[in-house]
């Protein structure tokens, strides 16, 4: 019962570190990336934004995803879903 929970946190724990190294070490500049992957990353930069540009992508990506996540749920619910009512979540309605 316990060892889902403890496992995520050793595993957090062992992880943490490593990577807070590599993050510290792309922070500070001294990353090169391999030349197909500088390819790719020069053909994404647009440049600095400001703020309004970096909210409306945060808004317009999360919308994306949000309902590509739930068109998922509801296609894997299958006819469950189109039969599923607020009462049958009702626990104990027949008393």
């Amino acid at each position: 019962m316990w060892f889902l929970p403890a496992a995520l946190i050793i595993f957090t724990l062992i992880v943490a570190i490593p990577l807070s190294k590599y993050i510290a070490w792309i922070m500070e500049g001294r990353y090169r990336p391999w030349a197909f992957l500088g390819w790719i990353e020069k053909r994404l930069d647009t440049g600095p934004m400001n703020w309004k540009q970096y909210t409306a992508a945060l808004l317009i990506f999360n919308t994306v995803l949000f309902v590509w996540g739930i068109r998922r749920v509801i296609a894997s619910a299958g006819d469950a879903a189109k039969r599923l009512t607020l009462w049958d979540a009702v626990p104990n309605h027949h008393l």
